[in-house]
């Protein structure tokens, strides 16, 4: 895995934890916005 690769996974995991410790679903929106944000950090 690249470094860039390891950062993305571990910002998916971040969500999630926060997202489950919240009681939410992860939501399609929230997945356009990851999808934003690593898309951003890939270029």
């Amino acid at each position: 895995l690249k470094d860039g690769e390891l950062r993305i996974d571990a910002l998916k995991k971040l969500v999630q934890k926060q997202l489950a410790e919240k009681g939410l679903e992860e939501t399609e929106l929230l997945r356009e916005l990851m999808d934003g944000i690593i898309g951003r950090m890939e270029k």
